[in-house]
């Protein structure tokens, strides 16, 4: 089975999707935040202050910050792990479903493009990947390499690809409670905008090809015991998730013909 989310953070989408030119916003809509007490600095003016950072409000390595004013930040984690509704929401999914794999989909904050897009696999924090057990280790290189034959996305950990660390994310979770085999793929703007013009759809295919070899490959390796994703024995349940989180909207709605189109070519998944 593939179970699809198409948008986590849908109170931001549809902010984003009726500011002028396209939105920015990454946090959901909590009213968390005194402006007054704001200091932001932001590229974007629509990126918004208060709210809650979806992708930091799981219970894996979440900390408590404590410095003034971060309940106005863009990356604010949330007063405790899963305070956010939506959050809990892909957890209840993740338990009921019993999910085995997934794959979140992000865009880059910046509007270069001549950036890389990004593989990226736990740990999203800054705990060392010489923790994590061998054969696990294992895994997500070798599924990293199997994905990445084109030389198309830098891979690794949060730390590796990007020298960034993002704490309580939910690959983290996903993987350190669930045993989940997790990434996320950090897609990159067409244009030199988030939003960009109707019909502009080049980068799509790349990662729908990415998407589809994700799915070959965990059901080739339920199939025949391969070793380069998991083990029949390590992942007894047959399910699978591709847990597409567009927090920061505008690939599903830019993207969105063309990548049922790729989906329908490839026999992956329907989107709509």
């Amino acid at each position: 089975h593939i179970y699809l989310l198409p948008v986590v953070n849908v109170d931001a989408y549809t902010l984003n999707l009726n500011i002028s030119n396209g939105g920015c916003r990454r946090t959901n809509l909590r009213k968390n935040c005194n402006s007054s007490s704001a200091n932001i600095i932001t590229e974007c003016p629509s990126l918004g202050i208060g709210g809650v950072d979806l992708n930091r409000n799981y219970p894996q390595d979440w900390i408590k910050i404590e410095d003034v004013g971060i309940e106005c930040q863009h990356n604010n984690m949330g007063t405790e792990p899963l305070s956010e509704p939506e959050s809990r929401a892909v957890v209840k999914v993740v338990k009921d479903y019993n999910i085995t794999h997934a794959m979140s989909f992000h865009s880059r904050a910046n509007n270069d493009t001549s950036r890389p897009a990004l593989l990226i696999h736990p740990y999203t924090s800054i705990r060392s990947f010489a923790d994590m057990p061998e054969e696990d280790a294992r895994r997500f290189r070798e599924l990293s390499i199997a994905l990445n034959t084109d030389k198309v996305y830098t891979t690794g950990t949060a730390m590796e690809a990007i020298n960034y660390a993002a704490f309580g994310s939910t690959i983290d979770w996903m993987y350190a409670k669930r045993n989940i085999t997790a990434f996320v793929l950090e897609a990159v703007p067409p244009c030199n905008s988030r939003w960009c013009n109707l019909g502009v759809y080049q980068n799509a295919e790349i990662y729908a090809k990415t998407l589809k070899q994700f799915v070959d490959l965990t059901l080739d390796n339920n199939a025949n015991g391969n070793d380069y994703i998991v083990s029949a024995t390590h992942h007894s349940l047959p399910k699978l998730l591709i847990l597409f989180c567009i927090v920061l909207s505008w690939f599903l709605f830019r993207y969105r013909r063309h990548l049922l189109h790729c989906c329908n070519q490839y026999q992956a998944i329907h989107l709509f």
